[in-house]
């Protein structure tokens, strides 16, 4: 596999997986490490979801945990989110120059609900800063999903509708359908432990219901264009306040990168995340 092959999957069918993105050797320590972030963040996820529920907005699935910013505390996540089949393809896809956004972490608890279809930024119409719909045809943003436990219909792996990355909208921003109930043409995707899921943002695509008695883990990772516009998810820049301040949609701010986390990447990792670092 190449990573014109990967950009080729992904534009036509919307997604690719990609094998060994993580090395076995290296999966286990990964996963605990990603574990811990996850405890250590679980309050501060509490409280943005009670937010959330305060403001009347769409809740997140039940049974889910949230860690942003992992790049603070696990710079070497950094050589796994830049694999050279995953670089290979933003650089088909995307152009020179691309970016990292953000890495981030989701575990998935025994008995959680299903979630609802939608699409990730900057597609998700929920958001304070998104596309609005109808969306050109065209790759603006891609995304990772890369397990670090088992990822099956057992434990709830990410359903997708393959093909949809080339609607001009998604559930999101639509009244006419029931986002949490099953698509007809949905699949749910199978990978092992260090795999990755890499898909056109624009995927519809749902977060499964864990039947196991197990924890799935994944990490997240989403790659942009030199030419999109970030400061919008710059907590407390001039774009972000604007934003926030004239619609009603949900925070999509990212944690900085901090100087300390920056130098401790590896060399040829630093060019995808340099644009996000405290000043």
């Amino acid at each position: 596999m190449t990573g014109e092959e990967v950009a080729r999957g992904v534009w036509q069918d919307g997604y690719c997986v990609i094998p060994g993105v993580i090395p076995q050797s290296e999966v286990e320590l990964v996963k605990d490490a990603v574990w811990a972030q996850l405890e250590i963040q679980r309050v501060a996820w509490e409280a943005e979801v009670e937010k959330m529920r305060h403001v009347g907005q769409q809740l997140p699935p039940s049974g889910l945990l949230v860690a942003e910013g992992l790049i603070n505390s696990l710079p070497d996540l950094g050589r796994h989110v830049t694999h050279p089949l995953i670089a290979g393809s933003c650089e088909a896809l995307l152009g020179p120059l691309w970016r990292i956004s953000a890495v981030s972490a989701i575990a998935t608890l025994p008995g959680n609900q299903r979630g609802y279809w939608h699409a990730d930024w900057p597609y998700n119409q929920t958001l304070a800063t998104c596309i609005r719909a109808p969306y050109p045809d065209g790759v603006f943003n891609l995304s990772a999903i890369v397990p670090v436990t088992q990822f099956n219909a057992e434990t709830g792996s990410t359903l997708i509708v393959p093909g949809s990355h080339r609607c001009p909208d998604n559930p999101t921003g639509r009244s006419d359908l029931d986002r949490t109930q099953s698509h007809p043409n949905e699949l749910q995707v199978t990978a092992s432990p260090g795999d990755a899921l890499f898909y056109d943002s624009r995927l519809w695509h749902c977060v499964g219901a864990n039947r196991s008695h197990h924890v799935r883990i994944i990490v997240t990772a989403r790659y942009t264009p030199w030419w999109l516009n970030l400061q919008v998810r710059r907590k407390g820049s001039p774009e972000y306040l604007r934003t926030m301040s004239a619609t009603s949609g949900k925070d999509n701010s990212v944690p900085m990168i901090s100087r300390q986390a920056f130098e401790a990447l590896a060399s040829e990792v630093k060019p995808f995340f340099v644009h996000w670092v405290e000043e």
